[in-house]
């Protein structure tokens, strides 16, 4: 079984773009797999890849994310699609707190927030 995190917006360490949220935010999930595989929905698209969790504790720790095959259809205005799937291989760790998943990028380039949005599996 694994969880499906929901994407709730993008908290970007530059004070000037502050927090993002694109249009429809349901249409972005991420299910990472018990074997490490990694299925992604981000908008109209959908993208596979793998995880690895280091040092991992109840409420965080190091994550590798590795990009694999994606769809490309365009999938309109304010669409953050590309820009996450570019991101994925950017995040360097993940916390668990209140219930949500906060994936951090590189060089406190910013923080990916999450909700829980069911089981599969």
């Amino acid at each position: 079984v694994f969880l499906t995190w929901v994407l709730v917006g993008f908290q970007s360490s530059d004070d000037a773009i502050a927090t993002v949220v694109p249009p429809r935010p349901e249409r972005y999930t991420l299910n990472f797999g018990a074997n490490g595989k990694l299925a992604a929905q981000l908008d109209c698209n959908r993208a596979m890849g793998s995880w690895e969790a280091t040092s991992p504790s109840a409420t965080g720790g190091s994550l590798a994310i590795k990009g694999g095959a994606m769809t490309r259809a365009m999938c309109g205005p304010g669409a953050m699609d590309s820009r996450i799937a570019a991101d994925l291989g950017r995040i360097r760790s993940y916390t668990l707190r209140d219930g949500r998943l906060y994936l951090a990028l590189e060089a406190d380039a910013g923080v990916y927030e999450f909700r829980p949005g069911g089981t599969g599996g």
